[in-house]
């Protein structure tokens, strides 16, 4: 009975941690996509920037 009960809390400490790892997964793929866009968004503004620049010359 006592190795039943640990094994049933084994089992549930490894969904937690496996369910946090997943979650880190989650938001270290987020932040890297909302960098990635910020990035993007930056370099698409100094391109803007650059062409107004070309047509005012």
């Amino acid at each position: 009975m006592v190795k039943c009960t640990l094994m049933l809390k084994d089992e549930t400490l490894v969904r937690i941690v496996i369910k946090v790892k997943l979650c880190r997964l989650i938001l270290d793929t987020a932040k890297q996509l909302n960098d990635a866009n910020r990035r993007y968004d930056h370099e698409k503004n100094n391109d803007k920037k650059e062409l107004k620049r070309m047509i005012e010359k």
